[in-house]
């Protein structure tokens, strides 16, 4: 009975470490596009730099949610 629960738990442990490298690569995504690029934009753009400013906030908002889902994931894994 037990090694038939082994394979199970190492399943939704797999299962999840697949969840956390996927948060983890989104918030890579998410800080190389909007707050990378925005930053590179406010030295050729001086126009409208608000919504430059917003679009670098939203980045860095969007990279710590799910950099904070991927550690939540990884936590409850261990």
């Amino acid at each position: 009975m037990e090694n038939q629960e082994q394979p199970q738990g190492t399943a939704q442990k797999e299962m999840k470490e697949m969840f956390a490298r996927f948060f983890l690569d989104i918030a890579k995504l998410i800080f190389a596009t909007l707050v990378l690029g925005n930053i590179l934009a406010i030295f050729f753009s001086t126009e409208e730099i608000w919504k430059i400013l917003c679009l670098i906030v939203i980045g860095f908002f969007g990279t710590v949610s799910s950099a904070l889902m991927a550690y939540n994931t990884i936590k409850q894994t261990s």
